[in-house]
């Protein structure tokens, strides 16, 4: 799993924070879906607790992993869906066999800010009841933004390295 030493520079759209500390992330859905009947979709359910220290800005790498069954897909940031196009938002989808929950795959890795907004949608195509669960693990970086006029120069001219955070995917930069 990527994992980003503390001390690294990274830069996030236009501006560069620098890692100050890193925990380990694990989160389980547990109230957020209802049972689903043989057959039936959940709508698109928010997921508000990935981070619930919401005053403190926190860059999270998360993979997700899956065990039951259902399909699912994932709204991300102001509900596209991070595996499907603008034009055909019912192309993409996961499920154990793409991320399984034991060995969940880092192809399908994002990344999220402490404010970003995910959802996420249940679909039961088997032919029994089933309530949806989501695992997530990763972890969480706390980050300091750089704001040293000289520190930014050198960035900008290209002098220090740096790792670049697309926002949902993954990207080396610098």
């Amino acid at each position: 799993m990527l994992t980003l030493p503390i001390g690294t520079i990274i830069r996030i759209g236009e501006d560069y924070f620098e890692i100050t500390g890193r925990e380990p992330y694990n989160y389980e859905t547990t109230t957020e879906f209802a049972a689903l009947l043989a057959g039936a979709n959940s709508n698109y359910i928010q997921i508000p607790n990935m981070e619930p220290q919401k005053t403190i800005v926190r860059l999270m790498y998360i993979l997700m992993g899956f065990d039951d069954g259902l399909t699912y897909r994932v709204q991300y940031q102001m509900g596209t869906e991070r595996w499907g196009t603008d034009k055909d938002q019912g192309s993409g989808y996961l499920n154990a066999a793409l991320s399984p929950r034991w060995a969940m795959n880092e192809d399908f890795a994002f990344w999220l800010m402490t404010n970003d907004i995910m959802a996420v949608r249940a679909e039961n195509a088997t032919q029994y009841p089933k309530t949806p669960k989501v695992y997530f693990q990763g972890f969480k970086y706390d980050i300091t933004p750089i704001v040293e006029l000289d520190s930014l120069t050198q960035l900008a001219e290209g002098l220090l390295e740096f790792f670049v955070i697309p926002r949902g995917v993954k990207e080396a930069g610098a």
